[in-house]
């Protein structure tokens, strides 16, 4: 079923995830970190720490329910001789060059980028400059929460929390938690602005790099499995000796192709390659203004 947005059933198990997590971190704010600190230092973390928590949540879900899907009207393709149109053969409607059909969304996105599970929505032109911020606003929110989760776990290392001690230790059991669940996304975030910064600077999204590396690990292990033959070189006195050197088949045959289309060897060349040949002058050229793509 075609989605429209994120917020559209099913639901993927990574933004659930997502929704526990943005929950847990607004309640361990009030719940336990507005207990162990000081007036002025709760007025701070609430004035900061809130604030950018409600901007990360509105940017989620505005990402969550935008809408990066292309159809191209037909009255607005090119409809001159030499225009090239673009033809989704799934949707079976006009888009970009740097489209591309999900098969989550089961919708062709412009200038795909990635379908992010978090979200549970594609990330393509509309909303891509969104994302980024998105994910810059959460990192900035995370070192935010961290750094006063560290202030209360010095003070109580040097027993400076004046509460009672039950619900002391329950609180610092939820904030060390807390504390290692921080660690971690913060590293993941991390990693996701400064990958997306590479692939800013390698002018590529997200799916072109995953094209590319499968493409270059196809090509290794073809190249890794191709048969190898070993030539011999006659030499003056009619030994044969072993060549040095390994080639494969198919680069000697694409040595071998202009030696027998040289004027040397043009009265030697087989019949059934001047055939091969003139059937290939004569073929005709086949052009088409409409080319179909399925980049799934």
């Amino acid at each position: 079923m075609k989605k429209k947005n994120g917020f559209r059933t099913p639901f993927h198990a990574l933004q659930v995830a997502s929704w526990v997590i943005m929950i847990f971190h607004a309640l361990i704010g009030i719940l336990c970190i507005s207990f162990l600190l000081s007036t002025y230092e709760l007025v701070i973390f609430l004035i900061i720490y809130y604030t950018s928590f409600i901007i990360v949540i509105a940017q989620g879900i505005f990402l969550t329910k935008s809408d990066p899907s292309i159809n191209i009207p037909f009255q607005n393709v090119d409809k001159s001789p030499t225009a090239v149109n673009f033809m989704c053969t799934i949707c079976k409607c006009y888009v970009t060059e740097t489209s591309k059909h999900c098969g989550s969304c089961d919708r062709c996105v412009d200038n795909f980028d990635h379908h992010c599970k978090w979200l549970n929505n594609c990330i393509g032109k509309s909303n891509y400059k969104q994302f980024i911020r998105l994910i810059l606003l959460l990192e900035a929110n995370l070192v935010i929460l961290l750094i006063f989760e560290i202030l209360i776990i010095d003070k109580w290392k040097n027993k400076g929390l004046d509460i009672d001690e039950d619900i002391e230790n329950a609180d610092i059991f939820f904030i060390i938690l807390d504390i290692i669940l921080n660690s971690i996304f913060l590293l993941l975030v991390g990693y996701l602005i400064i990958f997306h910064i590479f692939l800013k600077f390698k002018k590529l999204t997200t799916y072109d790099w995953i094209r590319q590396r499968k493409k270059a690990k196809k090509n290794a292990k073809k190249k890794a499995i191709q048969p190898q033959i070993i030539f011999y070189e006659e030499e003056e006195n009619g030994t044969c000796n072993k060549n040095s050197t390994f080639k494969n088949p198919q680069n000697t045959h694409d040595e071998l192709i202009p030696m027998m289309n040289s004027s040397d060897t043009k009265n030697s060349t087989p019949k059934n390659l001047q055939i091969s040949q003139s059937l290939h002058k004569s073929a005709p050229t086949i052009d088409s203004d409409i080319i179909m793509t399925d980049r799934t």
